[in-house]
């Protein structure tokens, strides 16, 4: 499989700070699943491809965009009980990618601890249709397991934007059950 993407030209440790996230530089890439998962887990960011190779925060506009083959939710709000093996096989549509990330299980502004996740669904054809991404998306949304979400707070959809930007996760680890995706770092994936 092949996927097209832009791919930030730093990686992050941790979560970028908005002054990082301000300053974030892409490059277009052309890559394998493999080799796009281990950007994330060197901490690089990801976001659609638009009409520059290289671009900057400033061109990442809907004006500019031309499309995208990753669909991804940025779920906040799982209960802090539920692991990540559990939650992707509770989804109805299994993500292509899924991952913790950084803040996991870190307590917020607000003093909750919440399993922080990301799903990414990788498209084998390239999306260049704003209504047909934001469908999938709420569609995909549909079959996500409400019953392992905390119903007191409400679901982040800013995947649903087609110009969002995420971040990897360079502090990857094992999972206890072993699913494994290449040698040394853990993802479920779809096949």
């Amino acid at each position: 499989m092949h996927i097209y993407a832009s791919i930030s030209t730093t990686k992050h440790n941790n979560k970028p700070t908005n002054e990082e996230w301000g300053r974030m530089q892409y490059e277009q890439v052309e890559t394998t699943g493999e080799d796009f998962y281990q950007f994330l887990t060197q901490g690089h960011n990801y976001t659609a491809v638009y009409n520059k190779k290289h671009f900057g925060v400033r061109e990442k506009t809907e004006r500019n965009w031309i499309g995208t083959q990753l669909l991804t939710f940025d779920l906040d709000n799982v209960r802090a009980d539920v692991k990540l093996p559990r939650f992707w096989e509770a989804c109805k549509y299994k993500p292509t990618i899924i991952y913790k990330t950084p803040t996991n299980l870190k307590e917020d502004g607000k003093g909750e601890v919440h399993a922080r996740f990301r799903l990414i669904y990788v498209f084998d054809s390239f999306i260049t249709d704003k209504e047909l991404y934001q469908s999938l998306y709420d569609r995909i949304s549909q079959g996500l397991p409400q019953n392992l979400l905390d119903p007191s707070k409400a679901m982040d959809n800013c995947g649903r934007g087609i110009t969002q930007q995420f971040g990897g996760n360079a502090n990857l680890r094992a999972w206890d059950d072993g699913h494994y995706f290449g040698e040394r770092y853990v993802v479920c994936v779809s096949k």
